[in-house]
């Protein structure tokens, strides 16, 4: 796991590695298994989160305990989830990501 420009506020430390406010960390890992579960415990005390995957998202919530946070499922399929994004829309993703950082500016989010 590799950490950029981490100099924000601490907000957990898990698996030995400090994570900071306003920080990208990259997580290389086959199974997002890892990325869930630090997702799970980060936004715990936090005001939002956001995950971002080419996964059905119900599926992810059940499959890694998602519990708390929205996602948007990056997919050409549209039918039956209010929340999806074509994989090449890349400046409605940034739209998104910027509406949910305006609306939680203590959020966190996950690419997967």
């Amino acid at each position: 796991m590799t950490a950029e420009g981490a100099s924000g506020e601490l907000v957990g430390v898990l698996d030995g590695v400090d994570f900071h406010r306003g920080s990208s960390y990259l997580i290389k890992a086959e199974d997002p298994g890892r990325l869930y579960a630090i997702f799970n415990s980060l936004v715990e005390g936090m005001d939002a989160g956001l995950c971002i995957s080419r996964s059905f998202p119900e599926k992810m919530r059940e499959r890694h305990g998602v519990s708390k946070g929205d996602f948007i499922w990056m997919t050409t399929n549209t039918v039956g989830h209010d929340r999806c994004i074509n994989p090449t829309n890349i400046s409605m993703l940034h739209m998104a990501i910027m509406d949910f950082l305006k609306a939680n500016p203590r959020g966190i989010i996950t690419l997967e």
